[in-house]
């Protein structure tokens, strides 16, 4: 069975939407480092 154009249209369109779809999530991705001197206070880092 022929593949129409408006087929190959749509297939180009839905894995562009999945690409941009995946790069959005990879770029607001926040990764949160925790602080090593987050339970003690008064720690003096550098003098």
């Amino acid at each position: 069975m022929a593949v129409t154009t408006l087929q190959r249209k749509e297939r180009r369109n839905k894995t562009t939407s999945r690409l941009k779809k995946q790069h959005r999530k990879l770029q607001t991705q926040v990764s949160t480092v925790k602080s090593p001197f987050k339970g003690e206070s008064g720690v003096v880092i550098e003098e």
